[in-house]
């Protein structure tokens, strides 16, 4: 499952309309469940995993750069990494929740 968050409004100005990035946080959580209500022929809701995020790091849309943040099991540990550009590093928790605060796009796996 794919989330798309609306960080840029539309800003009208004389003759066009300029886009302006929304730089409040948001609350996004690790687990999420679609219910049993919003699937066809379903008896129990699902269960999804955050899995990875792209966010946007800088303070406009006239600048900035663009991170993905990828989880990955590594030695049955589940970490996260940031990838920029050639380099992937593990974060941190709290660096973590930063990227899940400030993020784009989020996607989510089915649990198991």
């Amino acid at each position: 499952m794919t989330v798309w968050a609306q960080r840029f409004v539309n800003i009208p100005e004389a003759a066009s309309v300029r886009l302006e990035k929304l730089s409040g946080p948001i609350c996004v959580d690790d687990n999420y469940v679609l219910p049993a209500k919003n699937i066809k022929r379903a008896s129990r809701g699902v269960s999804y995993e955050l899995n990875s995020i792209i966010a946007h790091i800088g303070g406009s849309i006239d600048g900035g750069h663009y991170v993905a943040v990828v989880r990955k099991k590594v030695e049955n540990v589940w970490k996260w990494y940031c990838c920029n550009d050639a380099t992937a590093y593990e974060i941190s928790k709290e660096e973590l929740e930063i990227f899940k605060s400030y993020g784009y796009v989020f996607s989510f796996v089915k649990s198991t």
